[in-house]
């Protein structure tokens, strides 16, 4: 059993969201230890972040999917990437980052277009690890079309099309 006890009355997960950060990284790391346990968590977890409403508990559901690396998460947050709120795309795009699969290079490519500067941030560090060429020429005509951009967004290209050279 975890070192957090999960309440028999709950979910597994409802106890998981109401840990902090740090109590989260220990929850995952205790599950990784009782393989049983940790695929009754994966399994919820997708199918939760399929059906939740708050974005602040979906940010933390996508949040751990990103930590887990696991690929089967990715044709769930590739769809994710077109959701409505800002913060649940970067949070999105981050995970897919932390995944680091070349399956997600056309996702990538499309969140440098997304309206919030690190999501755009996230993509091009993320693609300086899994783009291609074509990832190459989207950085590079970013770089020279773009005038308004944040510093640490130029910065992130720069290292992505450094990376990629």
């Amino acid at each position: 059993m975890s070192r957090i006890e999960v309440e028999s009355s709950k979910n597994i997960l409802d106890k998981y969201l109401e840990l902090d950060k740090p109590e989260r990284f220990e929850f995952i790391e205790d599950l990784s230890h009782d393989n049983e346990r940790m695929v009754e968590f994966k399994r919820e977890l997708y199918k939760r972040i399929r059906v939740e409403k708050n974005a602040e508990d979906l940010i933390i559901l996508i949040w751990t999917t990103g930590e887990l690396k696991e690929e089967k998460y990715l044709e769930l947050l590739h769809s994710l990437t077109r959701h409505r709120h800002s913060d649940v795309r970067r949070i999105t795009y981050s995970a897919v980052r932390k995944i680091q699969s070349p399956s997600s290079r056309q996702c990538l490519e499309k969140g440098l277009y997304d309206s919030n500067p690190q999501t755009r941030q996230y993509c091009a560090k993320a693609l300086a690890i899994v783009g291609n060429t074509n990832s190459l020429n989207i950085l590079k005509r970013l770089v020279t079309q773009t005038n308004y951009e944040k510093e640490y967004v130029l910065r992130a290209y720069d290292e992505a099309i450094e990376a990629l050279e």
